[in-house]
Order: C-alpha cells, then sequence, then structure tokens
C-alpha cells in the first residue's frame, strides 16, 4: 500500500478474476487517504470530518461494518495489527 512500509502484490487489482480482492483493496486505500488526510481525484470519497472519524474508527476497531477492517486484510493476505500500525503511526516513527 503506498507509503506504509509493506510490500503488497499490486498484480492482483489488475485481475479480472478476482474483483473481490480488488474491491478490498481499494476500500482500504480509500480508508488510508481520508485517515491520512490524502485527496485522490479518482476517489469519490467526500472527506468530511464524519467520514475522516468513520474511517478512523473501521481501521482502529477492526470489525466495523458489513466488510470489516480485519477481514478485508485476511482476504488480501496481510496481517490486519501491522497494517493498522503501519497506517496509524506517524511517517517516520
Amino acid at each position: 500500500m503506498r507509503g506504509l512500509r509493506l510490500h503488497i502484490d499490486y498484480g492482483h487489482r489488475g485481475d479480472p478474476n478476482l474483483p473481490a480482492l480488488r474491491l478490498f483493496a481499494d476500500v482500504i486505500l480509500d480508508a488510508v487517504d481520508l485517515v491520512r488526510g490524502v485527496a485522490r481525484e479518482t476517489s469519490g470519497v467526500k472527506a468530511g470530518p464524519v467520514e475522516v472519524a468513520a474511517a478512523r474508527t473501521w481501521i482502529c476497531n477492526g470489525n466495523v461494518g458489513a466488510l470489516t477492517f480485519n477481514e478485508a486484510c485476511g482476504w488480501l493476505g496481510l496481517d490486519a495489527e501491522h497494517v493498522r500500525q503501519a497506517i496509524l503511526l506517524p511517517r517516520g516513527a
């Protein structure tokens, strides 16, 4: 994932046989962008304070929502706690 100091194989995102994994990766990346205050022109997510707080809660709690952060990480073969720490720790820490 962008700037998370994790090795992610982005090859699966272009695989038409794995649309769910592509969706899971996009959901996580949108949440990361919200929490880090990064606006992407391609993102349809509005970055208001409520959305930023919801994204942070989704990541921190791990078991919130129909698709949880922990599940999305698991399906992508990522350790949810490791990814959570990489997202939430200040850069350069």
